[in-house]
This record gives C-alpha cells, structure tokens and sequence, in this order.
C-alpha cells in the first residue's frame, strides 16, 4: 500500500536526522505557508526592486547584465511554483489514497523550495547592491559622405585591402593636415560595418598630448563597458580581456602625433583578430609605429574639389557671373577637403565683390607661403559678421584639444566679459549664444557632437588657427591648456594679456604677485597638484572678470581675491578640500558662482552681500548641512537656483527654531525661471508657498522623496502623506513634464490633483500610493482633454491586502500600458459608446501582470483606436480564458510581439464567440482581413489549460511570423488546430503558410513529439 512507503522511507533515514522528515509530513501546510509567505512579502519586493534598477538602467540606454535576467526568471518559475503547491495543499483536505505520503511530498517540496527562496534572496541582495548593467556601445555619428568622389573610393579601397591581408597587424595612413583622414576614418568605419568585415569597430582620438586614460575611457564607451580602475596598466588588462571576447574588432586611432605603446592602451599587438588603424600627418610616426602597410591619403582631384566645393556654395558658382572667379577659389584650396568646405560655406550667397576679394587674398596669401587650409580659416573667422561671434570663436580656443564644449562652459565668459551688451536675463543669453554657435556651426568653425548631445567640438587644425589668431595683441589671448605644465609658464607681453587660459595642466605652484593689469579671464581649471594660491596673487588684477578654479586642489581662497572687484563670474567646482568660502561675499559684483561637489558644509552669511547675483549653483554638495535664514531672499536678482542633491533641511516657519533657511524665502526671488532643489520634509506639499510658479520655465523639485534625474525640462518628483494638497503644488502639476508621486497615502485618483489639468504632462509615474483605486474614468474627467500629451504612465506600489504584499508596478498610457497585480480588476479598459472616438491611438504597447480580468477591453472599442500597438505581454491573468474576441484581434493589424505566461486558465488565445462585441452600431459587418498580419514574435509559456494555440485560419496569416515560443503548456495537443473541412491538397499547401520562420534553437515548441515539417506538430 502506498501509506507505507513514508514509514518505510522513515526507516532508511535512521542514520539522519528523522526529525526533519517527520515536519515534512506533520507541518506540510505550515512549509507551504512559510514558503508563500517568504515569496509574496520578501521575494516579490526584493524582485520589484530589481526591476525598478533595471527599468533606470534601460532608461540611460544601458544593457542589462545577462545573470540578472536569470535571477528574474527564476523568481517567475519559484513564483509559479509557490502558487502550484500552495493550490496541491488546498486540495489535501480528505483522507484519500495516498493521502498520507502526498503530505510529506508537499512538505518536503515546499521546505526544499524555501531553501531556494533562501538562496535567491541572496543573489537579488547581491544584485542590489552591485551594478546590474553595462553601458551601451556608442552608436557613431553619420557622416557626410565623399563616396562619389574616385580619389576616396580608391583610397578606401586601397585600406580595406591591407585589412584582409592575415599578415597585416597595423595599417598606417598619413596625410597632410586638412586633406581628410578623420572624415575618411569615419567613412571606413560605416563601410566595415556594413559589410561585416568586423564584428566591432571602435575609433579613439589620441591629439597632439595623448592622455591615456582618457584614451581608455573614449575605447571602453565604444566598447559599452565602464572603468572604474584608476591605474593605466589596471584599465589596460580591462580593455584587453574585453577586446578578447570580439572574434573580429577593428581599433581605429585617430591623429597619432608621437609614437604610442598599444599595450598601455589594452591592444595586443598580433592578437589575431585583432587590427589597428592609425592615422597621422607624419609617415614617420607609421614607421615608429611598425606598420605593415602605409597609405597615403592624396588631395582630391580639380573635378572632385569642384563638385565639394558645389556641395558647400550652392549651385550658383555654375553661373556665367561666378563660374570664372569659383574655379579660381577653388584652385587656391589646393584639393585640401578642409579648406574648400570651410570657404564654400563661407562664400555661400554673398555678392560678386566679396568672391574677388576672397579670391585676391587667397592668392596673397599663397605667395606669402601659408597653407591653403590656415587661409581659409583665417578667411572664415575675419568674415564673421559680428564681434561677439568672433569672440565666442576665440573663447572656444581656450579649452583642451577636443574637448566636449557646451552652451554653459561658455556662458561664464560671454556674461563675465559683457560680450552681449544689451542682453540683461541669463535666459537671453543662452539664446544669443545659441545664435552664435549655429553660427559657427554653419560656417565650419564648429562641429557638432553627437544627436542631442548638447556640445560642440573644434577641429585641432581651426583650433590651432584660432590659437594663432587669438594671440594678435588685438586679441589679447594666451593658451597653453593641456600641455603638461608643471610651473606658471613664461610669457611674453603678460602685461598685454588679457585672457589667459592654463586648463589641464600639473601645475602646482603660483607666482606670488603676477603682473597682469590687463587680464579678464583667467582658467586654472584640472590643475589638481594646485593646493595654494598665493595670498598677494591678485593684488594687480583688478580688471578680471572670469575665474575658474574649477578641480583644484585648493583648501582656502587667497585674502586679496576681493581685490578683483570687478569678478562677475567665479567657479569652484570640485574642489573637493575647500570649505570655507565666506570671502566670497565681498565680490559684490557677481553674478554667477558655482560651487559644485565640493567640500562646504555651510553656506557663510556673509554672501548675503551678493545682490547682483543671477546664477549660484550648490548642487552636489552632499556635507552642505546648514544655509542660515534670509540668505537665499537677499538674492533678489536671482535666476537660477540649482540645489539638487545638496542641501535639503529646508525648515517650516514656525515648528523649527528658525536657524535655518525656508523654502517661503523663494517668494523674495521674483526674477527666478530655473529652480532645482530638494527638501526631506514631504509637509511642504500642504503648505502654500505664495511663489509665481507660473514663471519658472525649468525645475527639478523633489519634495520629501530622493532626486531620480530626468530627461525632461520640468519635474516634480512628490510625497504627499496628508488629505490636503497645496494650491501651489497644483499650480506645478498644470506645468510639470515629469511628476512622480510617492507614498500618497490618502490618494485614491488623480481627480484630487487636478487644477486645470495636465495637458503639459508626459511622464506620470505612481509610487507606494496604497489607497490607489484607479487611475480615471473617461466619463468623469474626459480623457480626451485630461493627459493629452502623456506618454508615459507608471504605477508602482506595495499595498496590503488580506495581509499578503502585493505589488503593482508600470502603467503606460500613449505609447506603454502596464497594469499588474491589481487583482480586483474585472477588465482593463471600459468604455461605453459615444463617450470618446479614436481612443489609445498612440498606444504601442500594453502589458498586464497578474490581474483577475476576465476580459481585456468591455465596451466599445472605435476603429482605429489600437491602430499602433506593437506589443502585447500578458502575465499571470489566471481568469483569463480569451486574451481577443475575433472582432478585437482584427483590429490589431500593427501588432508585432505577442508574450503570454502563466495565464492557466485560458484556453485560446483568440474566442471566435462575441464577434460583434467591440464594434460601434454603426457598423454592421467585420472585414475578413488577416488577423496578426505583421506579427513576428509569439511566445506562450505556463498556460497549462491551452490545447490548442491557433486555429488554421489564423495561422494563415501570420506570414511576418519569425519567432515561436512554446513551452510549459502541458495539455497542448497541437499547436495548429486542424480544420475538419480542410481536404488533403489543401493539407499539403499549410507547409508554407508561414514562410518566415526560422527553425533554430530559439523556435521552441512544446516537449511532444512534434514534426517541424508539419503545420499539425
């Protein structure tokens, strides 16, 4: 009898401990509870962690980790599990056959799977706690393309073929400065990539000083990884043990001006598998760099020069007016790419005059001897229309060779130096210099970063010519950035010097009394070996503007830096050593100050004396504990306030003892459009706050919760644990981009919330609100005129109920739906006729997570309503019979990604019942259109009750269909279901019904004897 096989089981483990496997019989309900329990209370919340870490990942465009997509499966299947026993321990109620030993068989399972859990809650903890994620490979940068011109095709060619050459470890290639090797490089990479000839490419800039570690990290963000070591032999073994997981990679450097160890840089030489490309101006460095094959790259040809030069001046030098003194610009350029943009551009729609004045200068300067490439520079520059366009040029030159320059590293000099004279707000500013910038881009002067990045770059030839020209007496300007200097060098004509810029250097010592009456900006900035500015350092500078002091090793502010009583903008940026900063208040004249991540842990009252102040950036100042009351007030001409990660003990008026600043101190700042800034105390959110929301045109707020980031211009990020909200935090949501809301305890919709509504809100997001019901109705708020512009929607919470965690995470309305885990759900989406047409139009993908929905849409759906929805994932809906009507999957022509798991009741995916159910009474009669036309992935996994997966006369339309997933689906009994009219030539015509699919390991099918060949399996 089976009741004896426990006894008997019991009796061969007398060596054991038999205690253990009598609980598995005797306490098998309560190993079932214990093990529920630990999933749905520690497990599901530590995996809502995980998961919240990942979507952040993902939303900086970083890869996940491969084991943390393993962790989260294995949550999935323990979840199932856990729900399989405890349903195994519901059904054990009677005395049956077998009643006894399937106690301590579930015991048993249970005990060993908590041990599991046990174990699993350990790697989360583990995951928590350590990067989860690797950052993307960067995409490359398109480029303009010279693939028409012959001279290039050839030399591409020419480079290609020395790649597929087994013998060939490195390829040179050399030119003259301008002719186009950075242009060509970049070309080559698009090309290998196209053609696969590598798995990877990644290209470096090295410059004129290689800095090697900056080398490796430009090496590893291609790479997509990250170094954290500090070493150069450390980051080194880094980057090879990565570049020895590529089978074929591609290392282009770029601007190679001395000889370079490729060791220190990772790169081993005769990896095979491995090439490099360098590019230089000298031959020689090819030959020091022992390459196998050198490759000159040649001027371009007289047709190829014209028609470039076509390309830049428009079509009007084929005119009988142009036509004569064109073809004499072009000649001058000499076949160098560099110079024919940069004066095409330049001479671009201008009068016939200005071409023969071009054109006689060119001329002179030829004779003179002065390249081609420098004339046309200098040309471009002098043809700038403006002075503060020629100046904003200039300032460019005094940052490092390539380095990433933005809109607010310039901001300082142009508003130190008063370039824009008649402009008063920072905001007009930043569009003036906006203006200029396009500017400069368009002449060539400039070039663009990468898409949306936000910064510009300077070629290292324009660059030098900038230098050059900035050097004129006229211009006053001294640059001697990044060239490894250790002492204050010496100069000529300081006392003409009236810009001077010393950034990224090693020095480590100051004259004591420079004589440099007429210098306005002086940067100092990455001079970290810098830990003392001598005390009578600026006693002769009177006229400076800038200072920028910015990561220096700097403790103290020399006594006489009040002396610079005309300093308008001053920065202190990780000065990491710095605390005291209280002389700063008797620069009455400044208007931006930026300490930034550095050592303060107090704001000094005397700073108060800084009324002329438009800008003041503490942001990242984690010690920064203390800001004395009616500082922040007596900035009355404040406009922008970044506080973001600092400071964030902001009292309330009357429960404090008031030692303290208030954020009621923001109603003195009447001039402020940008505002970033966090408090710890989540009261504010029912406090009012009688400040002129309406004019801030960028905030960060984060009232009681931390600082999460954002892509967005405008975000508030809020707790509110009280039934009353503040008239001004409304105020803020009618205007916000971004809100998240935190542990709103009392909140059960949005209606609360509504002012005039959220028609500026595109990324909404629900956190730990506990007493949340629903989200809206259409019929009482109108979704129509509510959340119009929402593209994101997220609901993310643990709330108790009947005393087990559930969690609920990620609604996406617009272009992501996510409803989960809320149980009590009937359907999804409801909506009756008449109240709204073309709903969810954007709408690209939808997921359900554990839901008690018996339906996904009740009502009627209007046509065209899901017309781009992409994707659709359903998880754990175990009511869930139908996942479509016929009517509704007929709808879904845009569908791409279908992904069912663990929905056990469901028997089809789509119910050829209730045809009519989602159709406007207008309608009589559904077009027999294929279903799921442009479907190319379908995954079904955990569906225990489905039999069959598609009838035949779907599956005939699925010709997109790539991908099939089948698995855990354990009553399927076919996965086509035959159609009994079907005759047998019709039979042999199903094989190529789906002619897309691809039979390989990731097609999985269920584990029955299934025949690929057949559509029956």
């Amino acid at each position: 009898m089976e009741v004896a096989v426990p006894a008997v089981e019991l009796v061969n483990y007398a060596g054991r401990p038999a205690k253990r496997h009598l609980g598995y019989l005797f306490h098998h309900r309560r190993n079932v509870d214990d093990l529920r329990l630990k999933v749905e209370r520690e497990l599901l919340s530590l995996e809502a962690d995980v998961r919240t870490k990942v979507e952040l990942a993902r939303s900086r465009g970083e890869v996940i980790r491969q084991v943390v997509d393993g962790w989260l499966n294995k949550v999935e299947t323990t979840r199932t599990e856990t729900s399989a026993l405890h349903d195994g321990a519901v059904e054990i109620t009677t005395c049956f056959q077998g009643w006894f030993f399937a106690r301590y068989r579930l015991g048993k399972k249970a005990k060993r799977k908590t041990d599991f859990v046990v174990e699993l809650l350990k790697e989360g903890e583990n995951l928590i706690n350590n990067p989860i994620s690797n950052l993307a490979p960067i995409p490359s940068i398109p480029v303009q393309h010279f693939d028409a011109f012959a001279s290039r095709h050839s030399t591409k060619h020419q480079i290609i073929k020395a790649l597929e050459n087994d013998q060939n470890f490195i390829v040179g290639v050399y030119g003259m400065p301008g002719v186009g090797k950075t242009t060509l490089m970049k070309e080559l990479r698009e090309l290998v990539e196209d053609i696969k000839s590598f798995d990877m490419v990644v290209m470096a800039t090295i410059s004129q000083k290689p800095d090697l570690k900056a080398i490796q990290t430009e090496i590893a963000e291609k790479l997509g990884m990250e170094l954290k070591e500090n070493s150069i032999t450390a980051r080194a073994e880094r980057l090879w043990a990565r570049l020895e997981q590529e089978s074929k990679i591609l290392v282009i450097l770029d601007d190679l001006w001395e000889e370079v160890e490729l060791a220190k840089l990772g790169i081993i030489r005769y990896r095979k598998g491995c090439k490099v490309v360098i590019t230089t101006r000298n031959l020689d460095i090819c030959n020091s760099m022992n390459t196998q094959e050198n490759i000159e790259v040649q001027v371009l040809s007289e047709k190829d020069s014209w028609e470039l030069f076509r390309q830049n001046a428009g079509e009007c030098i084929d005119s009988d007016a142009l036509h004569v003194v064109a073809k004499e610009v072009v000649n001058e350029c000499k076949g160098l790419p560099l110079a024919i943009v940069t004066l095409g551009k330049a001479l671009k729609n201008k009068k016939f005059g200005i071409w023969v004045d071009a054109s006689r200068q060119l001329k002179k300067s030829s004779f003179e001897g002065m390249s081609p490439v420098i004339t046309s520079i200098k040309y471009s520059y002098d043809n700038l229309e403006t002075n503060e366009s020629r100046l904003c040029f200039l300032f460019c030159c005094l940052f490092p060779e390539d380095h990433k320059i933005t809109n607010d590293d310039l901001l300082g000099y142009v508003t130190g130096e008063e370039i824009f004279g008649d402009v008063e707000t920072l905001e007009e500013m930043r569009g003036r210099l906006d203006a200029v910038i396009d500017k400069l881009l368009s002449s060539s002067l400039l070039l663009r970063g990468d898409a949306d990045s936000g910064y510009v770059m300077m070629h290292d030839i324009v660059r030098d010519v900038g230098i050059s020209i900035g050097s004129e007496e006229s211009n006053g300007f001294i640059v001697k950035s990044n060239m490894g200097m250790t002492q204050w060098p010496k100069m000529k004509n300081v006392g003409a010097c009236m810009r001077l810029s010393l950034m990224k250097n090693e020095i480590s010592n100051l004259p004591g009394q420079p004589e440099c009456p007429q210098l306005l900006t002086l940067s100092l900035a990455n001079n970290e070996p810098l830990e003392n500015i001598p005390d009578r350092f600026f006693d002769h500078m009177e006229r400076l503007m800038n200072l920028n002091l910015t990561r220096t090793g700097i403790s103290s502010l020399p006594k006489t830096l009040p002396l610079a009583t005309n300093l308008r903008t001053l920065y202190l940026d990780n000065c990491y050593w710095l605390q005291n900063v209280s002389l700063i208040g008797k620069l009455s004249k400044l208007e931006i100050l930026s300490i930034q991540n550095s050592g303060i842990r107090s704001l000094p009252v005397e700073i108060r004396g800084l009324t002329n102040l438009k800008l003041l950036n503490l942001s990242d100042n984690l010690d920064l504990k203390i800001i004395p009351p009616n500082v922040i007030s007596s900035f009355s001409c404040l406009e922008e306030l970044d506080m973001s990660n600092s400071f964030n003990d902001w009292e309330i008026e009357g429960m404090e003892d008031g030692s303290k600043a208030s954020l009621m101190e923001l109603v003195s700042l009447t001039s402020l459009t940008s505002l970033h800034l966090d408090t710890k105390h989540s009261r504010w959110s029912s406090l009012d706050i009688p400040f002129c929301w309406e004019q801030l045109t960028k905030f960060n707020i984060n009232i009681g919760t931390k600082n999460y980031g954002s892509k967005y211009l405008r975000n508030l990020f809020i707790k509110i644990n009280t039934e009353t909200i503040a008239d001004w935090v409304k105020v803020v949501f009618e205007i916000t981009d971004e809100l998240r809301l935190l542990d709103c305890k009392y909140l059960k919709n949005v209606i609360p919330l509504l002012g005039r509504g959220f028609n500026r809100l595109k990324f909404l997001r629900f956190y730990s609100c506990k007493k949340m019901e629903y989200v809206m109705l259409v019929e009482e708020i109108g979704m129509q005129t509510i959340f119009i512009g929402l593209e994101y929607l997220e609901l993310s919470f643990f709330a108790w109920i009947e005393g087990n965690l559930r969690r609920a995470t990620s609604k996406r309305v617009s272009r992501k739906v996510d409803f989960p885990l809320c149980r009590y759900v009937s359907w999804v989406v409801g909506l009756e006729e008449g109240h709204a047409s073309n709903i969810l139009s954007g709408l690209r993908e939808i997921h359900l997570l554990e839901l008690s929905i018996t339906k996904i849409w009740n009502g009627v759906i209007p046509l065209g309503s899901l017309q781009n929805l992409k994707e659709v994932v359903i998880e754990m809906c175990r009511s869930l019979r139908y996942l479509f009507s016929m009517a509704m999957a007929q709808q879904l022509q845009g569908l791409e990604e279908l992904r069912i798991r663990d929905c056990q009741r469901m028997v089809k995916i789509i119910s050829l019942e209730d045809q009519l159910e989602f159709v406007p009474n207008n309608i009589t009669s559904l077009p027999r259109t294929p279903v799921f036309f442009n479907l190319r992935k379908l995954e079904i996994r955990y569906c225990y009750s489905v039999k069959c997966l598609l009838p035949i006369r779907i599956a005939q339309g699925l010709v997109q269909l790539e991908e099939l997933n089948v698995s855990r689906c354990d009553k399927m009994e076919e996965v086509i279901e035959e159609c009994q009219e079907q005759d047998e030539e019709q039979e042999e015509d199903i094989m190529t019904m789906l002619p897309r699919l691809r039979w390989n390991a990731k097609t999985k099918v269920p584990s029955h004897d299934y025949n690929p060949s057949s559509c029956f399996w």
